[in-house]
């Protein structure tokens, strides 16, 4: 984030897509720690003020990010996904809307190997 900023990314055009609202606490939590403007949009209240002409990062759930999109994305806790053999067709219609999100950079990151982080390695 550092070096798109320095390439002149505005705060604004990049966003965290978390797919638990623990995980979007921690990355919060990292970036108030770290001095990075941002919303965290974790509920009503705080996702009526976004306002995409702030220069700020945007946290948001996978889930609420439909409908938006920035310039950079990054897509964090995809390890967490298809825990269960119910949950992985819905965990990849997620995952294709958080990607889909993203207008010129993608990033994605997991901490533990499973299907879908072995697809987009493999991609």
């Amino acid at each position: 984030m550092k070096k798109w900023q320095a390439d002149g990314i505005s705060l604004s055009d990049i966003a965290i897509l978390v797919p638990f609202k623990y995980v979007g606490d921690q990355m919060s939590a990292a970036l108030e720690k770290n001095e990075v403007e941002h919303l965290w949009m974790k509920d009503k209240l705080s996702k009526t003020s976004f306002d995409p002409s702030l220069d700020r990062i945007t946290v948001t759930s996978i889930q609420s990010s439909k409908g938006l999109e920035f310039k950079r994305v990054i897509i964090v806790g995809v390890g967490l996904l298809g825990k269960n053999n119910e949950s992985v067709y819905s965990d990849a219609k997620l995952l294709y809307v958080g990607i889909t999100r993203a207008q010129e950079n993608l990033v994605v990151t997991s901490s533990t190997k499973n299907e879908f982080s072995k697809l987009l390695a493999a991609a």
